[in-house]
């Protein structure tokens, strides 16, 4: 199973892609997130690439559905770091 190696913002959330389908010649998604908790969750359940690479989408996420330009890497951070947040909680 191929990890996470490139993320793209799309209709105000986060679509994860993982390797490549050669025979369509396309990304192959694997996941879509318009929750940290979701983002969370692909990220555990997927894994991330030694490298992962995003789309200018990322950078420009009010042209795909999102209020600001930061949402999306708000939305990425957030949920990257969830397990972080809620061991401080703890502790």
């Amino acid at each position: 199973m191929s990890k996470i190696d490139f993320i793209s913002a799309d209709n105000g959330g986060i679509k994860f892609y993982a390797g490549r389908d050669d025979v369509a010649m396309e990304l192959n998604c694997v996941g879509f997130a318009k929750t940290p908790e979701m983002v969370n969750y692909i990220i555990k359940t997927r894994g991330l690439a030694d490298r992962v690479m995003h789309s200018s989408s990322m950078d420009f996420a009010s042209e795909y559905g999102f209020s600001n330009n930061d949402d999306a890497w708000i939305l990425w951070q957030d949920g990257y770091e969830l397990d972080d947040k809620k061991a401080a909680e703890v502790a």
